[in-house]
């Protein structure tokens, strides 16, 4: 069981609020001075899309104030500021902050400042960074293009073990590796995959790089874990290159390289211990990509014991690839639950509200001529919304609801109930029946609605008697009103 988005925030002891507002944007977990001011910023620029001033006369900087009464001074946020973050005291405290933005043409830069003050520009509230890069836990792209690429060995087996069927989506090209030599072999694949904890190992020797526990007599000892840095169900978001960029979905080959730079074991494994791992994967931890030294976004002790500490990592992993697992984990953990999202879908017709669409019932033939007229749309002029009406009641007129309870079932309608179709007409059922058998009427009570209020019986008699005592086994025909005529 992963940490629930409350118990990640639950575990911020420095908090980024709104500064117009009481909402808190964003909050991390610091201790011993490990994060630097330039982190914060990378991490808040990261999350969030800030609303900057518009003025052309005067340029503004990002800055923070802490909260309270007394004019603090401002903590200016620069990415190549590489001074600690102040780390709440006493241990165990909780420091807030307000995201503002500070006028370069203050001639007293360095003082203390309040909110009020005239150099302050208060921003709207923020919205969410969306990352092409970030997927939640555990879940893969859904992008059609990447299916050719196996995500685990189970899906090699099905794939060699049956038939490929052709595609039946006209989106999804139904191609293999024998028609695109840049699409990765299943073989090659399967043996990649079944070789991959061996191939971390003889690169990661040091045993699990957080302990630097789990050696065994120079072999893999029980409990220690090949972990992908980036998650080989998300292989397609692998860095490949020195910018961060991720493989064009519409490229085979760079698909290629991001799906087997995923499974080389020099550029993607490392070893941990198996609950380190766990804790790797659910993103609440990570190693700092240039410092190597270790980050738990949550306080929890099995994590937090390796606070500040370095990792030994092997040494041919690219810092491009922890930058991605560090990034997933601030993007995971840092911003705050009330940060809305940007919207994706534009230009989309709103639909009335469910009660805009119920359902007039009444017979059209009833009412007044002028009234039907004036509430008659011209077809060349109809609404969207007008225009799924009349669908929405056309499908409702094919399967009518239930008569209202005031309403009584019509008499004029009779329907039998035969095995499991349902047939209306008095002359098929007499065809059905055959000239020895009858209708008889079993019973007339009343019933509710969606009921029947009368059943018949057609039963088959010996020897021409119509109401013989001794026939054979009968069928059963029961009525049933406003039921259309259905073969199972």
């Amino acid at each position: 069981m992963s940490f629930s988005n409350t118990q990640r925030t639950n575990s911020w002891n420095v908090e980024f609020f709104n500064s117009k507002s009481f909402i808190r944007i964003a909050g991390v977990f610091q201790l011993a001075d490990m994060l630097s001011i330039a982190d914060i910023t990378h991490e808040l620029y990261l999350c969030l899309v800030f609303d900057e001033p518009n003025d052309d006369a005067a340029s503004y900087e990002p800055a923070l104030l802490l909260r309270g009464t007394p004019p603090k001074s401002l903590i200016f946020l620069d990415r190549q500021d590489n001074s600690p973050f102040p780390t709440p005291t006493p241990a165990g405290g909780r420091d807030s902050y307000d995201f503002l933005f500070h006028s370069s043409r203050c001639a007293r830069r360095g003082d203390l400042h309040t909110l009020s003050d005239t150099c302050i520009y208060h921003t709207d509230m923020p919205q969410r960074r969306v990352d092409p890069r970030y997927l939640d836990i555990s879940v893969r792209s859904t992008d059609e293009r990447l299916g050719n690429f196996p995500t685990r060995p189970s899906s090699l087996k099905r794939e060699s073990s049956s038939s490929r069927t052709p595609s039946l989506s006209p989106s999804r090209p139904d191609f293999t590796g024998a028609d695109d030599p840049s699409i990765i072999f299943p073989n090659d694949a399967s043996r990649l995959m079944r070789l991959w904890p061996s191939n971390v190992f003889q690169h990661c020797t040091q045993g699990c790089v957080i302990t630097g526990k789990g050696r065994a007599g120079g072999v893999q000892g029980p409990g220690l874990e090949a972990a992908h840095i980036v998650p080989q169900s998300q292989w397609n978001t692998f860095p490949i290159d020195n910018s961060n960029s991720i493989a064009d979905p519409g490229l085979s080959d760079q698909l290629l390289q991001a799906w087997r730079s995923t499974w080389s074991a020099e550029l993607n494994g490392i070893m941990l211990l198996s609950h380190l791992y766990k804790c790797f994967n659910a993103r609440l931890v990570a190693i700092h990509p240039k410092t190597h030294l270790i980050r738990a976004f949550v306080d929890y002790d099995v994590i937090t014991e390796f606070y500040g500490m370095r990792a030994n990592l092997p040494r041919l992993i690219p810092e491009q690839v922890l930058q991605h697992h560090w990034d997933m984990c601030c993007l995971e953990n840092t911003p705050g639950p009330a940060v809305p999202s940007p919207s994706r879908l534009t230009n989309i017709p709103e639909l009335p509200r469910p009660k805009a669409r119920k359902l007039d019932y009444r017979d059209p033939s009833k009412e007044d001529p002028n009234t039907q007229a004036s509430n008659t749309q011209a077809p060349d002029t109809q609404a969207p919304d007008t225009q799924y009406l009349q669908t929405y009641m056309y499908q409702s007129n094919k399967h009518p609801p239930s008569p209202p309870l005031s309403e009584r079932a019509s008499e004029e309608r009779t329907l039998w109930h035969f095995g499991k179709g349902i047939i209306k007409d008095t002359e098929t059922v007499q065809q059905l029946v055959g000239e020895d058998q009858v209708l008889e009427v079993i019973n007339d009570a009343e019933y509710g609605r969606g009921r029947p209020r009368v059943r018949q019986r057609c039963t088959s008699a010996d020897n021409g008697d119509a109401c013989g005592k001794q026939g054979v086994k009968r069928q059963r025909l029961e009525l049933s009103p406003d039921i259309p005529f259905t073969d199972s």
